[in-house]
């Protein structure tokens, strides 16, 4: 009754498990976003980053911060290390902020601070496409008043933000001979025009006993109304403001673009709460997707980057790869066992084991993920391991003679001891990584408790449900039925005959395979390191930056006319051209970048278009910069760093000003050199970029000499550059802007029709006033915790130790300094920290052993089976062109925990055997009754991960390095328990004597 109450308190706990993609985790990141009006790169470095920048360095772990400063905006990014408390980062940096505040420019609005989390990423997009060429204005008023409520409605929506969005606005195009003609400037008509739009407020009026309100009839509310309004002229007469400029209906100059399948559309992103269940959430979007068709037949709405499918998938393929790895595992237990009742007493103990295990889950609080359901994957095989040795000893008694009682009594408390020790020994593999920092523990510890779960949940249940269920299904058989299939009996047979080949020469095949040894070291140097194996996704992010000058307009048609090259092999394209509306946006975009998203069929077809959209831009427009990434996820946003796997930075001694940019040219150009030469695959970071800029310098001496006001001068160069608003026009939650259409004159043109008054009333002509001249400036100023640098980057390279010392010979030829950067140095960290943490591993191990065996020489038998596992894990590992990652490190002490059981149980069962039989004899007679379980074992654990090799999905890419260390180790680790523990026991105790000398007959 109480395995029953257990296992519906586990059904239950299944129930109520959070489904999730990845465990819950804190971004490590903050966002300092800063805006000053009409400041420079420089001005934005010098007075607003730098003291931030200063004011954060003390934050508690943090590892990098990095800014960058643009016209007018700033951003500066904070780094902390995996498992900070990022709500206490969060609020110590406001306040650090706030004491800040009175030393920054008073005219800047306080810097916001974003906390980032998975959240950011939106589960879907909708895409709002006109079918018959409708105002996008008029698409973007139902979008951010309809849809937008309907969809804020649904359970689990925290965030509906829009991009692509017009507004309406009454446009007025001045005619300037005419204003000449009358005397009049753009001032006169703003001034009739903001005059006529005024409201009166909360005024009232008293007429006896009564008050009334005040209301003004005279607001404006069309095109219409504004052409007649009138203008007084310096001779005194009234000129409508018809005859001194056009006023039609139009739209607000728009800033950035959003182009689905290069049509303009609006895109709605839609944010899940965070304790929403995804899985419940899509199905409700999809269906509101569907009304909104049928509402408005004259639009597409098509739903996009749904990351629900990512999470059904990785989710699916797992659980999928469980399943067949138990029924595989079920088939070997047939395949070896001479009976029925064997595989369906151990086949009962693998789903009772796992209900169980999610009971753990609910106590130490583990959602079911990609990581804990592939901890689950991983201790499928050591679950079967107990439950097949605890049956394998009960049939080995009871083939001998003994009693059923008896047998299942006496064969579970023989392998209790070592079982115990197995597991005790497999924890002390497992649990020091569960303290490593960073990714790797952050990744490792919901895979941690799975395993543990596991193989705590089986070994209870081999100790205490087995022999019951054992003796329950045998108990009515009049004989003993045979323990060992025909397959089995032919492998013993070979074992047998292998076992005696082998021992005849024990020294030379113990020589033999020590020689194997050093070959893991051979193979580390082989195998490239990494920190995350690669993902195969099939969409990607471009980010575009045509390093010109750009209107938006050309932007967008350049975008379309490189996405209607990938026509044929593109699935799906979206981009998003300028500026950015996204409320939740990490960075500023410029008019001259733009952020493409495409969805491809396959990898090879990705690899294809991504190569022939680089080709092109390189061929048509050269000074483009191009960055092509993943597509972002959630998995994305907790462990992957946009940072490049390595970058060159050079800065000067002080690192407080920017490099001349002479000097910059021949260095960067030197590095690119060699990066070509080498395939490094550089690119210019976005501190080294230039660009031209206009110097405006209005000539005092000429305003003083005629008498003209500065302001003047000032408003008439905003009149003709600027995006000027009139007023607003104002109904209820409707505002309508009133624009001042800008020239399109070329720019000599425009200054010579404009002008500016004197104080007498004489005009001068613009430019009489002021002179323009090119200069060119860093498009931004990039800078980290040692100040102003600029860089190359290398997204997918390091270079080598020469070049880097080329490079920096010629920086200090110069006065310069160069340091290298990147993802890389992180990597070589944790994958060093991971094997300092598996070295204090192998000491408890060594401990543990030594007092289970109550011997300093025997564990040291079972540790020198280690490298062998990891020599062949490591073969694997490169024959499939993996490299050496942390998921496939995890593999590895995955694989080390199967091993040290079979070589525990091995030399736990020749020193019982010892003390009944000369040493050769133990070791014949403990071979073959080890034989049985040691295979069934190796074959279950890697059976049952097979499946994870040809699944698809981010779980199964993140994974599948993982299972080739586990299979390449234990075909390697089984072989080495089977004959390697053998000759290395017999070669260490054939000069000693029995433990117990065996009684004659």
């Amino acid at each position: 009754m109480t395995l029953l109450a257990l296992l519906v308190f586990s059904v239950l706990a299944l129930w109520k498990l959070p489904l999730s993609l990845l465990p819950e985790a804190e971004v490590p990141q903050l966002v300092i976003k800063t805006s000053l009006p009409n400041a420079a790169p420089a001005e934005m470095e010098q007075n607003v980053l730098r003291p931030i920048r200063s004011a954060m360095l003390t934050l508690a772990n943090l590892k990098e911060i990095e800014s960058t400063a643009e016209t007018q905006t700033g951003t500066i990014k904070l780094y902390f290390a995996h498992g900070a408390p990022m709500q206490l980062a969060y609020l110590e940096a406001n306040e650090k902020l706030d004491r800040l505040m009175s030393a920054l420019p008073r005219q800047m609005e306080r810097p916001q601070i974003i906390k980032l989390n998975v959240a950011d990423i939106p589960v879907a997009r909708i895409q709002v496409v006109p079918r018959h060429k409708q105002s996008l204005a008029e698409v973007s008023e139902l979008a951010e008043k309809v849809l937008r409520k309907r969809l804020e409605q649904l359970e689990g929506v925290s965030l509906v933000d829009l991009n692509g969005t017009r507004q309406r606005a009454l446009v007025v195009e001045p005619d300037y001979k005419a204003l000449r003609a009358y005397g009049l400037t753009i001032a006169n008509i703003t001034a009739a025009i903001q005059a006529n739009n005024q409201e009166l407020g909360a005024l009232s009026v008293k007429d006896g006993h009564y008050r009334y309100y005040l209301k003004l009839n005279a607001k404006l509310k069309s095109p219409a109304d504004i052409a007649q309004l009138t203008v007084l002229t310096p001779a005194g007469h009234i000129i409508p403001i018809s005859r001194l400029a056009q006023v039609q209906e139009g739209e607000v100059q728009p800033t950035g673009y959003h182009i689905f399948n290069n049509q303009e559309a609006v895109v709605i992103a839609v944010h899940k709460q965070m304790q929403a269940q995804m899985t419940e959430m899509m199905p409700a979007l999809y269906a509101i997707a569907d009304e909104f068709r049928q509402d408005y037949p004259q639009l597409d709405f098509e739903v996009t980057q749904d990351q629900s499918l990512l999470l059904q998938e990785s989710i699916g393929n797992l659980q999928g790869s469980l399943l067949w790895g138990g029924l595989f595992a079920f088939i070997v237990l047939f395949c070896f066992s001479g009976n029925v009742r064997v595989p369906l007493l151990v086949g009962l103990s693998l789903p009772i084991s796992l209900l169980l295990s999610f009971l753990v889950f609910q106590l130490f609080g583990i959602s079911v993920n990609i990581i804990s359901l592939s901890g689950l994957a991983l201790g499928l095989g050591m679950l079967i391991d107990n439950a097949i040795i605890v049956t394998n000893r009960i049939g080995q008694k009871r083939a001998a003679g003994v009693p059923l009682l008896d047998s299942c009594v006496e064969g579970t408390r023989e392998m209790m001891a070592p079982l115990t020790s197995s597991v005790l020994t497999t924890l002390a593999v497992f649990v020091p990584l569960v303290f490593l920092n960073g990714l790797s523990g952050a990744l490792f510890y919901d895979q941690a408790v799975a395993v543990a779960a596991i193989l705590a949940t089986s070994l209870a249940v081999s100790f205490l449900l087995l022999p019951l269920l054992y003796r329950l299904l045998f108990k009515n058989l009049t004989t003993i039925p045979a323990e060992d299939s025909r397959l089995y009996l032919h492998i013993l047979t070979l074992y047998r005959r292998l076992h005696h080949q082998a021992m005849r020469r024990h020294k030379l095949h113990l020589f033999l395979l020590l020689l194997l040894l050093p070959l893991s070291l051979l193979l580390y140097r082989l195998i490239p390191l990494q920190g995350l194996p690669y993902l195969d996704k099939h969409d990607a992010v471009i980010n575009l930056n045509w390093n010109e000058q750009l209107e938006v307009q050309e932007n967008k048609n350049r975008t379309t006319a490189l996405l209607e090259s990938l026509d044929a092999i593109a699935l799906q394209s979206e981009g998003e051209i300028g500026t950015k509306q996204f409320l939740l946006q990490e960075s500023n975009n410029t008019t001259q970048e733009a952020q493409l998203y495409i969805l491809f069929k396959d990898a090879a077809q990705k690899q294809q278009g991504l190569a022939l959209l680089q080709q092109k831009i390189k061929e048509r427009y050269p000074l483009a910069v191009v960055q092509a990434t993943d597509a972002p996820n959630a998995f994305d946003r907790l462990f992957n760093d946009e940072r490049p796997l390595s970058e060159l930075r050079w800065r000067g001694t002080s690192g407080s000003q920017p490099i001349p940019a002479e000097s910059l040219q021949a260095l960067t150009y030197k590095a690119s050199l060699l990066s070509q030469q080498n395939n490094l695959g550089a690119q210019p970071g976005k501190g080294t970029l230039q660009e031209t800029v206009y110097n405006v310098s209005i000539r005092q001496d000429r305003l003083a000499a005629y008498n003209i006001n500065y302001n003047e001068v000032i408003g008439q160069l905003r009149s003709l550059f600027g995006n000027v608003t009139v007023t607003d026009l104002k109904d209820f939650s409707t505002i309508i802007p009133v624009k001042l259409q800008e020239s399109e004159q070329a720019l000599a043109n425009r200054l010579a029709t404009a002008f500016a008054s004197s104080t007498s009333g004489k005009e001068y002509s613009l430019d009489q006033l002021v002179e323009l001249r090119y200069s060119t400036s860093y498009q931004s100023i990039t800078a980290d915790k040692y100040g102003i640098y600029h860089s190359l980057l290398l997204p997918d390279a390091v270079p080598a130790a020469p070049i880097v010392s080329t490079i920096k010979e010629d920086a200090l030829q110069q006065g310069l300094q160069v340091n290298i950067a990147g993802k890389f140095l992180e990597d070589q960290e944790n994958l060093q920290q991971l094997l300092y943490v598996l070295l204090l591993s192998v000491v408890l191990l060594y401990f543990i052993l030594s007092a289970q065996f109550e011997s300093l020489l025997q564990p040291v038998i079972v540790l020198l089976t280690l490298p062998l596992g990891i020599a062949g894990s490591l073969l694997l590992l490169y024959l499939a062109g993996q490299s050496l990652n942390i998921m496939s490190a995890i593999g590895m002490v995955v694989m080390l925990g199967v091993m040290v059981n079979d070589a525990i149980l091995k030399i736990d069962n020749i020193n019982r055997l010892r003390k009944q039989m000369p040493l050769k004899s133990a070791v014949a007679k403990a071979g073959e009754e080890s034989l049985k379980p040691i295979l069934m074992t190796s074959i279950t654990t890697i059976l049952a991960l097979l499946p994870i090799l040809f699944a698809s999905g981010l779980g199964a890419d993140l994974q599948r390095p993982l299972v080739l260390s586990v299979i390449g180790g234990l075909t390697v680790g089984t072989a080495s328990a089977t004959f390697f523990v053998p000759l290395l026991y017999t070669a260490l105790y054939s000069k000693r004597r029995s433990i117990q000398q065996p009684v004659a007959a």
